[in-house]
């Protein structure tokens, strides 16, 4: 039979073992949630989830290109597929964005759009929204705030 190593762990959501919990180098994990801690040299526990970067400086860091293509009629951004999209705009397109976390942001290279665009709710830079290029490329930022959506764009980069 073989032997099993088990670490600490928990099954209560958003529970965090503290520094006396664990000894130097000791892992805990939280089953609910689906993160695993840690005991650094300073006595600090400290998640190790690739999901939440903490405390961390990205140099050099590249984003992952959802390339959609020509949108369709409905177009979903779905941002579990890349926070730098590109879409060509054929005819007219209604956009919805797709996302789990509340605060996020993403780039959207926009070809070709006109005025056959519709977005959810976006707040937009100066309270209107931009008038968009009827050949060429737009270059539209968005972040989302909680529950609301924020665009800014810069018109004719291309």
């Amino acid at each position: 039979m073989a032997n099993k190593i088990l670490h600490k762990r928990s099954a209560v959501a958003a529970k965090i073992p503290l520094s006396g919990d664990l000894d130097l180098g000791e892992m805990a994990i939280n089953t609910t949630d689906g993160v695993v801690y840690l005991k650094t040299g300073a006595g600090d526990v400290v998640a190790v989830n690739p999901d939440n970067i903490e405390g961390k400086t990205l140099t050099n860091y590249g984003e992952t290109l959802n390339a959609i293509g020509t949108a369709g009629a409905t177009q979903d951004i779905d941002l579990s597929l890349g926070n730098v999209v590109t879409a060509t705009i054929a005819s007219a397109t209604t956009f919805t964005f797709t996302t789990t976390h509340d605060n996020t942001s993403f780039t959207l290279l926009l070809t070709d759009a006109s005025t056959n665009v519709t977005w959810p709710t976006v707040k937009w830079e100066g309270g209107t929204e931009p008038t968009w290029s009827t050949t060429g490329d737009d270059l539209v930022s968005f972040t989302k705030i909680g529950s609301v959506w924020i665009g800014g764009a810069l018109i004719g980069v291309a």
